[in-house]
Parts: C-alpha cells; sequence; structure tokens
C-alpha cells in the first residue's frame, strides 16, 4: 500500500491515508458482455412464444376453464 500523493502527511504512520496501490478495473470484461448480449438476443426471439404458452396457463390456472374451455380461448384471443 502507498499513500495516494506519493508522499507522507507528517503525522504518525496510523493516522496517514494509504490506498491500496493497484486500483480496481471497472471496464466491462468483453466475454461477459457478449453473453449478456447473447442472453437478451435469445430472450427476445423467444418472448412471443412464452406469452402464448403463459396465455394458456392464465386461461386454466387463473380464469379456471376447463381444457375445451381453454383451447377454445387461447385458439381465439391469443396473437397470431
Amino acid at each position: 500500500m502507498e499513500n495516494i500523493d506519493g508522499h507522507r502527511s507528517g503525522r504518525g504512520e496510523e493516522e496517514s491515508e494509504y490506498a491500496p496501490r493497484d486500483f480496481a478495473d471497472w471496464r466491462e470484461i468483453p466475454s461477459e458482455a457478449l453473453e449478456r448480449k447473447e442472453v437478451r438476443q435469445r430472450l427476445r426471439r423467444r418472448w412471443p412464444r412464452w406469452m402464448k404458452i403463459s396465455r394458456g396457463f392464465m386461461l386454466r390456472d387463473m380464469e379456471h376453464l376447463n381444457i375445451q374451455e381453454t383451447a377454445e380461448g387461447w385458439a381465439s384471443r391469443s396473437p397470431r
């Protein structure tokens, strides 16, 4: 560890303000950035399909429709 200024403040060593010599690198790691980008792209492509599937769950579980009613409701209300 070294003093940020590069010199002592004149006070006792315990009272001096020291900082680590190596500062953290906050730049983005390219491989992690690429991985996040790929995940976002996959989610965007699959989102419409997920919405159709979730519509079936909502009709069945939340609106308490039977299988026939769910099939009819899903076919008539879901975006194509």
